[in-house]
């Protein structure tokens, strides 16, 4: 059924029954209706039915137009019951709305006419087509006979040339009326005696039987005993055809998932081409890269070049007990001096012995460059290694000649801060590599990503301590990472899910009851262990699990169950709080009568999630 703002449009099927056909109408919510009939159907065989639906119409001021696409027999019949009938697939103008406006205008007022002012025809009719109802006779009964009644009125016009009249059951009961225009329009009623489903009615037999023997002519002031017969037999067969056509089953079951999780160990094999969920193996591969990464980079080291202080000092041996004895000091050369109240540091050029309480002259050259080393004349010195009371010196002339040049060197952590940044860069470069590597047959894992620079593959052009600004960096960076099998890893932990559950029987139902994952199985993969022992990967799973629910095989079992026992079989049926719905309709059907139609689509199953 397609509804928009303001029509809905009605499709009727093969298989559909005038039931379905009234309570679409009965349930749309917009005015105008469109009734198609894309196929044929054997509601179009008979004015009556279609009779019955124009009226369920006008009782619920709907309007209605009916499409009837390649029937020009349905065209007929439908005209003839009074319906506004297009063969056009489109949808009606406003022009045709407005038409079946009028139409069901003077419809409404006619019925108005009829119920006021009956004509003697009319009344005579009415008492002689008086069919006993019960008080359990259903609206729809009522709207069989109510049609069949109008129709029969209609034929009040029809020509009586002929004074004699053949009844027929169980076959073809030609029947001709006599519309507006005096144009003949036939249409024949089909065989009812069996059921979609192929089963015989057994009411049809013996009506048949009984009539066909009973083939009598009848004159013409007989005619009213037949139009009687003809009812009663119209209403007992609507009855039995209501029975098995007009009840409805409705079936709600409620389920509520279940959470399961699992942990799993699975072992990495490279030797396996499939992953083995009986043994915990999975399908490994271990994937390398080399890349070869260069960069240069600036010299941070501070270094200074330049001349060093030279100068002659004076030095003093000092002995407070006589010299008797006494054998001189012996300073070698590289002896440092150091002049203690600036604390720069000098050596000696040569060697020198100083006699006791004598003095002796060397050349001292400074330790370092730079003009920080000169110092004026008279400047203390002492020589390291050596009491400063028993030798010293004095420089006896300037100590000149330092001079200092700042220039920048390569050093250790100028490289070690360049092959950090390669590294970094070739990680990520061999990051996208490996990730292209994976297809989609293998999953990496992100843990077992190791980037790592080759021994002795380290080069710049430059050795450390060397003046340099800029100095070219090369090296090779090795990127491994570890691979997993997917293809197929999916299905698998659907299954252990499925099974973990069975296991444990959340839904403790002594049957084996079939589960289904719902889709938000949440999966995590980790590499615990991964060294030349081998690899271990681990496996963490949830899932919501609730039960599978076979709606054709429960409508097949329901459709061979007595209402009793369909209904205790539903009840077991329960995998919530929420029990199951079972729902019949018509609502006024009594209950010693309700079963579990076997027509097709007689039965709804709703599987419905509860939280």
């Amino acid at each position: 059924m397609e509804v928009n703002k303001k029509i809905t449009k009605i499709v009727v099927n093969k298989e559909d029954e005038i039931t379905d056909v009234v309570a679409a109408i009965v349930d749309s919510v917009n005015q105008r209706i469109v009734l198609t009939f894309a196929e044929d159907s054997d509601l179009l065989i008979s004015p009556i039915n279609l009779r019955v639906i124009l009226e369920t119409a006008d009782e619920k001021e709907k309007l209605l137009i009916t499409q009837i696409i390649k029937n020009p027999t349905g065209v007929r019949n439908a005209s003839l019951a009074g319906l506004y009938v297009t063969e056009s697939p489109n949808l009606p103008t406003e022009d045709m709305w407005e038409d079946e406006e009028i139409n069901r205008t003077k419809r409404l007022s006619q019925q108005n006419n009829r119920t006021t002012v009956p004509t003697k025809l009319e009344k005579e009719q009415d008492t002689r087509q008086d069919i006993p109802q019960t008080s359990n006779t259903s609206d729809f009964q009522k709207r069989i006979d109510d049609a069949m009644k109008k129709t029969l009125k209609e034929d009040k016009h029809m020509d009586k040339k002929d004074d004699e009249f053949l009844i027929a059951v169980d076959s073809d009961i030609p029947i001709t009326y006599e519309n507006e225009n005096t144009e003949n329009i036939s249409f024949q009623k089909e065989d009812h005696k069996i059921d979609k489903k192929g089963r015989k009615n057994p009411l049809v037999p013996k009506i048949k039987n009984f009539f066909t023997k009973l083939k009598v002519k009848f004159s013409s002031n007989k005619i009213y005993p037949i139009v009687l017969i003809s009812v009663v037999l119209v209403a007992i067969l609507s009855a039995v055809v209501y029975y098995f056509t007009a009840p409805f089953v409705r079936v709600n079951i409620y389920i509520k998932g279940k959470e399961v999780s699992i942990e799993k160990v699975f072992e990495g094999d490279q030797n396996i081409k499939e992953i083995d969920f009986q043994n915990m193996k999975i399908p490994i591969k271990k994937e390398s890269v080399e890349k070869s990464s260069s960069t240069t980079i600036s010299a941070t080291g501070v270094a200074y070049k330049g001349d060093k202080a030279k100068g002659l000092i004076r030095l003093t041996f000092k002995s407070t007990e006589g010299c008797k004895d006494v054998e001189p000091i012996q300073i070698p050369a590289g002896t440092v001096v150091i002049a203690k109240n600036e604390g720069k540091s000098y050596t000696t050029d040569s060697s020198v012995s100083v006699q006791c309480n004598q003095t002796a002259d060397v050349n001292i050259t400074a330790s370092e460059v730079g003009e920080e080393y000169n110092l004026p004349m008279g400047t203390f010195f002492v020589v390291q290694g050596f009491e400063s009371e028993k030798i010293y010196g004095g420089s006896s002339q300037e100590i000149a000649g330092g001079t200092k040049k700042e220039y920048r060197i390569l050093t250790q952590a100028d490289v070690n801060s360049g092959v950090e940044s390669l590294k970094k860069n070739a990680y990520e470069e061999g990051e996208r590599e490996m990730k292209d590597k994976s297809g989609g047959t293998w999953e990496l894992i992100p843990e077992s990503l190791n980037s790592e620079v080759l021994s002795n593959s380290i080069e710049t052009s430059k050795k450390i301590g060397e003046e340099a600004d800029q100095v070219d960096l090369s090296l090779k960076i090795r990127t491994t990472a570890t691979f997993y099998m997917k293809e197929g890893f999916d299905n698998g932990v659907a299954e252990l899910l499925k099974k973990e559950a069975e296991e444990k029987n959340l839904f403790e139902k002594e049957n084996n009851l079939e589960l289904a994952l719902g889709d938000d199985i949440s999966k995590e993969i980790t590499v615990i262990q991964n060294d030349n022992n081998g690899v271990k990967v681990k496996l963490t799973a949830k899932a919501s699990v609730k039960p599978k629910i076979n709606k054709d095989e429960i409508i097949s079992q329901l459709k061979n169950m007595s209402w009793t026992d369909g209904n205790q079989y539903l009840k077991n049926l329960s995998y919530s709080e929420k029990e199951t719905e079972v729902e019949f309709n018509p609502k006024n059907f009594p209950d010693k009568l309700k079963y579990f139609p076997k027509k097709q689509g007689g039965i709804l199953i709703e599987v419905k999630e509860t939280f």
